[in-house]
């Protein structure tokens, strides 16, 4: 069958290392587009950090969906408006936030609003996620937290050799319990269960009434592999990691080399 929809992450696929969309990769999702293909943006960043992304490419799907924070909401394209969201509650976020204590790793949860973090010396990489994902920090001791706050998920965010020691001591119960992955090589999340960007695909693509035939995705971390049981035609990029270009379809060039371009001229 035609692909009629391509499933594409944004950092480290989609944007450039200067996180920007190259001309190239720009004009291939218009082709696409032209040709009727839909685009679903899939991407660990809140609808903020996406929105102007969203408005520079014209994105466009039979369901005006997005999605966002991992998997952990589908949003409206236009409004932002959350059509579906499996977050984690106040009791996750005191799990998680006492294990980054006992591992002294820094860690940080993303609202809807806001990014929180118990630290008061905030770590380099929640800076550089409040960045890209356009969303302001607010530092906020862990026993002041509420019930009321929005935890789409929470993040250890630290420098990548830390963040792989850590991997290996978080207890077999947390993996049981949630969904834990890398989306960097300096960002380990938690998510509660079945808040993967695959899971929403999945979500998308049925009410689309598509086949997984007829579903391509693309992408380059942990965070991605969901979408590969999703869709038939696998997209790995140049700077992926091994376990993406083990199962891939096809192994594009890197981000720095138009590999989404390269992706849809081959199979668009």
């Amino acid at each position: 069958m035609d692909i009629k929809l391509i499933a594409i992450d944004l950092d480290g696929t989609l944007l450039n290392s200067d996180h920007v969309i190259s001309d190239n990769v720009r004009k291939s999702i218009e082709y696409a587009q032209n040709k009727g293909v839909q685009i679903g943006l899939a991407s660990g960043r809140p609808y903020s950090g996406m929105e102007a992304i969203l408005k520079e490419l014209n994105i466009q799907n039979e369901q005006n969906a997005v999605i966002t924070n991992n998997g952990a909401m589908i949003r409206d394209i236009a409004s932002g408006d959350v059509r579906y969201k499996n977050v984690l509650g106040y009791e996750d976020y005191v799990k998680v936030e006492a294990l980054s204590r006992e591992l002294d790793v820094n860690m940080h949860v993303v609202s809807d609003d806001c990014l929180y973090t118990a630290r008061r010396n905030i770590g380099r990489y929640t800076v550089f996620e409040s960045y890209i994902s356009k969303i302001d920090i607010c530092y906020r001791p862990a026993e002041e937290m509420t019930e009321e706050i929005c935890y789409s998920k929470c993040m250890f965010s630290d420098d990548p050799a830390l963040i792989n020691r850590i991997e290996g001591l978080i207890p077999e119960s947390f993996y049981q319990e949630y969904e834990v992955f890398k989306s960097a090589p300096f960002f380990l999340e938690c998510l509660r269960k079945n808040s993967t960007k695959g899971y929403a695909l999945k979500q998308i693509a049925d009410a689309m009434n598509l086949h997984r035939s007829q579903i391509m995705c693309m992408g380059d971390h942990e965070n991605d592999f969901s979408m590969f049981n999703v869709a038939d035609t696998k997209i790995a990029m140049g700077n992926g990691i091994d376990l993406l270009k083990q199962h891939a379809t096809f192994i594009t060039s890197t981000n720095n080399e138009d590999g989404v371009a390269r992706a849809i001229e081959r199979f668009i």
